[in-house]
């Protein structure tokens, strides 16, 4: 296929699911993967990885002045006044609780997680599960707003 209509047709695929509440990375991937692409190729994962570069820098755009306002929040004094459970439930201390809980069972799994990161069938159960998930919880949540 020509390189140009692929990089249109994955710039598409990009653009429509970065804004899913589901992987856009996996979609792109997934996508590659049924254009015969090999995702073991260094190539086409820096190509992955640069694509999504333009939604990354117009989110932080877009953002600037509240993360801005976040990053600074820790210097002020009134942010410790707050004591450790205000802190926490501040914006950069659930920012710190979601990192770590992030980050321990990355560091655990690490071995695991690279072996199956670039499996289209890790990929495709991820996006159904947590589909599912998501409409479960949306299911759930919409009874109890009513």
């Amino acid at each position: 296929m020509n390189e140009y209509l692929l990089s249109l047709l994955l710039g598409v695929v990009e653009g429509v699911t970065e804004f899913l509440p589901v992987s856009s990375t996996a979609h792109l991937r997934i996508t590659q993967a049924l254009m015969g692409l090999s995702l073991e190729d260094a190539y086409w994962k820096m190509y992955s990885i640069v694509i999504q570069l333009g939604a990354i820098l117009a989110v932080a755009h877009i953002y600037r002045k509240r993360l801005i306002e976040l990053a600074l929040a820790p210097l002020s004094p009134a942010f410790y006044r707050r004591g450790l459970f205000g802190m926490l439930r501040h914006p950069v201390g659930l920012i710190g609780i979601a990192f770590v809980a992030t980050c321990l069972p990355a560091f655990l799994l690490t071995k695991l997680i690279g072996k199956n990161l670039e499996s289209i069938y890790v990929m495709l159960s991820s996006l159904f599960i947590g589909g599912l998930v998501m409409i479960l919880v949306d299911i759930v949540f919409a009874h109890r707003g009513r």
